[in-house]
């Protein structure tokens, strides 16, 4: 299950993962302003979110910038039209606290949340489009065993 965790957003609403249990797939991106393939990959994503609609799927951007960078990070978001919700990390003396939660080690990196939750798809670096759509498609319906359980010994006779 994807941790759950909660973020002031860059437009002051709360913003979370986790409490509540999604009725759509949920696309989670950690990302930065100075990476470039982020600033290539986060408007191809919006393509896809205004494509498939609010309603069948969300978007959580989660930037590890913070603060200090808003003259950066909120025109590049105001200039490239991004309107699904972004909020920043919270910096720790290590890292960022949600993404060492979630393992993240580079951006952009894209986490797939099936509805309830369950994360379906992890990816590191740029996505093609139709593959994330195709993932987003698939991760609309469980594909597989929910719990994994090992079987019982055979009795002897």
């Amino acid at each position: 299950m994807a941790p759950a965790f909660s973020l002031e957003g860059m437009d002051g609403r709360q913003v979370a993962v986790g409490g509540q249990r999604p009725d759509r797939p949920v696309l989670l991106v950690f990302w930065s302003y100075f990476c470039l393939p982020c600033q290539r990959e986060l408007p191809r994503i919006q393509a896809l979110y205004d494509e498939l609609g609010p309603e069948r799927l969300a978007v959580l951007g989660v930037c590890l910038d913070g603060p200090a960078f808003d003259d950066k990070v909120l025109p590049f978001l105001a200039r490239n039209r991004i309107t699904f919700p972004n909020a920043y990390d919270r910096e720790t003396e290590a890292f960022f606290e949600v993404a060492a939660r979630y393992g993240v080690v580079g951006t952009p990196t894209l986490f797939l949340l099936e509805p309830g939750g369950r994360i379906r798809f992890i990816h590191l670096g740029r996505l093609e489009t139709g593959v994330l759509r195709g993932l987003v498609e698939a991760a609309r319906h469980p594909a597989y065993c929910a719990e994994i359980t090992k079987p019982s010994p055979p009795v002897s006779r």
